[in-house]
């Protein structure tokens, strides 16, 4: 099987388009894939954690009906307390189910929470680069906005835990929770703390301008819900709409 890791790369400050998916239903992945690849996006995300405790072979198989679509793969199982669908995934259940993905041709990145314990993180960056992929190490916070001080802090707690893209989502009340964070980030950024790519994200409807435009507020990529009734975190609009927007903005 022809390996996807290498047929798309983030880059910093450039717009990237991925769809989640997570069907409950393994019979169901083959057709939700097909219906994301049909948008054209550069990254579908595997939202591994919907289907639960599956063995090693089921989910193998359901990469590689994922690999059929010939798009990328984002190998997602997100942990219960920061959003995930499996209460019973530990740490450990978690770790080696990612580590088998990255053994996997159609996996290119994979999303683990900054809040695993270091031995794991350093597993999992190690065998993705062993592998030729790329770690993603997250942090989701579905409550509120950090304050400038606690961001900047998390951004340079993640930085030294040596991923491949930082990924910071959360929540938004109003405008200023955007612009404060945008700030912070920027100057992160410009300070050269970080060259490699991150994704940005305020969740909830103040959000919805880094999701149609994250490069200009130091991200990259975006996610898009395959429909409004798809949408995998508060304030995602399809993909139709955000390449609607950026087209009458010229982006």
């Amino acid at each position: 099987m022809k390996s996807l890791s290498q047929s798309f790369i983030l880059e910093p400050y450039t717009f990237a388009l991925c769809i989640p998916i997570g069907p409950t239903q393994k019979d169901a992945l083959s057709d939700y894939a097909e219906q994301a690849a049909a948008l054209k996006p550069d990254l579908i995300e595997w939202r591994r954690d919907a289907l639960g405790m599956i063995s090693d072979d089921e989910q193998a198989a359901c990469l590689d009906a994922l690999a059929e679509k010939q798009v990328p793969i984002l190998y997602t199982f997100r942990s219960f307390e920061e959003g995930g669908a499996c209460a019973e995934a530990d740490e450990a259940v978690r770790s080696h189910a990612a580590l088998k993905a990255l053994a996997h041709p159609a996996v290119a990145y994979i999303d683990a929470e900054a809040g695993n314990s270091e031995k794991v993180i350093k597993t999992l960056r190690k065998e993705a680069h062993k592998q030729d992929k790329r770690l993603i190490l997250s942090y989701h916070n579905f409550k509120k906005t950090l304050k400038p001080k606690a961001f900047k802090q998390k951004l340079y707690d993640i930085a030294e835990l040596g991923p491949d893209v930082i990924k910071v989502a959360m929540w938004a009340e109003d405008k200023s929770d955007i612009l404060q964070s945008a700030s912070v980030l920027l100057r992160f950024l410009q300070k050269g703390h970080w060259k490699k790519p991150i994704i940005f994200i305020m969740m909830g409807e103040p959000g919805k301008l880094l999701r149609i435009a994250p490069e200009y507020f130091g991200g990259s990529l975006t996610y898009a819900a395959l429909s409004e009734s798809d949408a995998t975190a508060p304030g995602q609009l399809t993909p139709d709409a955000i390449r609607h927007f950026r087209k009458d903005l010229h982006l």
